[in-house]
């Protein structure tokens, strides 16, 4: 390898950060790909991806410099604002060095805050929501849910064909249509996609969703922009790790009682009621008190 960089093992919220540079890794430790987002994607979301931060030093042999002055930047370094993308891009291997986990550095606003609750020994969220302080049930006008735990149980069924089976309560469907003709929006946001969850849209008259979406920020964000509604109008409810995006593209985050103890921490609210038991249900009769 021409060149070498150190990286250490990060945590589903850190690979999130966008401030957080991150590596893919082949399985002798040479480095794949550089990126702010997080990768890679675990794409069936069932929280098995392993993720390395990159810690911002490097050694270069004296060809390996050459690149940088031989070679404009390409589109890859270009969009992603990372040099070392130069280096892959003309076959300059980088070889990666796992390191304990380091103490954060200070590079924005956000990371200054970190270091001041680690300071002061208190936990620090990446993705709290965007305006906790400022937005209230009673701004809400658009509702967006995750469905596996938050609409069914989480659980996975399968029938006989291979087909995907999906229970739903009745409750959380008639609190959906009580939203509707209150005035408020409802959408649904799935990382999955299958002909229950849309035959169940299609009784329920939902013609917002987003299936088989995983990035939940940039689906969020979509569905802001269609309902014409800003993140303070708008509330998510989720579960699971990759629903923290869900609350930081929101004014409320809101989720389930048997939600993940970091979902929890997150979470503005949360409700009594376990998802795919009329959960959902529970956060209508808040938004619609009688």
């Amino acid at each position: 390898m021409a060149a070498a960089t150190p990286c250490y093992r990060i945590s589903y919220e850190q690979a999130c950060d966008p401030n957080l540079v991150k590596i893919v890794r082949s399985d002798s430790g040479a480095a794949l790909y550089f990126s702010r987002a997080r990768i890679p994607f675990d794409r069936d979301e069932e929280g098995t991806g392993a993720y390395w931060g990159h810690m911002g030093m490097y050694a270069y042999r004296p060809d390996a410099l050459k690149i940088f002055a031989d070679h404009e930047p390409g589109m890859l370094e270009r969009t992603e604002k990372l040099e070392q993308l130069r280096l892959l891009q003309h076959g300059v291997g980088i070889q990666t060095v796992e390191l304990p986990p380091c103490a954060p550095g200070v590079d924005t606003p956000e990371d200054l805050e970190r270091v001041r609750a680690i300071v002061k020994g208190k936990e620090f969220s990446t993705s709290a929501p965007a305006t906790p302080a400022t937005t209230s049930l009673a701004d809400i006008r658009l509702v967006i849910t995750d469905v596996d735990g938050v609409l069914t149980d989480g659980g996975l069924y399968y029938g006989p064909d291979g087909e995907c089976i999906k229970r739903f309560h009745a409750q959380d469907g008639l609190g959906m249509v009580m939203l509707r003709k209150a005035g408020i929006r409802v959408a649904v946001l799935s990382g999955r996609d299958c002909p229950a969850l849309r035959r169940r849209l299609n009784d329920l008259g939902i013609d917002m969703f987003r299936l088989g979406k995983v990035e939940k920020r940039a689906a969020c964000e979509s569905l802001l922009q269609e309902a014409g509604v800003s993140a303070h109008e708008a509330l998510f409810i989720g579960d699971d790790l990759p629903d923290l995006d869900g609350f930081a593209c929101c004014g409320l985050g809101v989720t389930v009682a048997n939600a993940r103890d970091e979902v929890k921490r997150a979470a503005d609210i949360v409700l009594q009621t376990q998802g795919g038991q009329g959960a959902f249900r529970e956060l209508v009769d808040m938004l619609l008190p009688q």
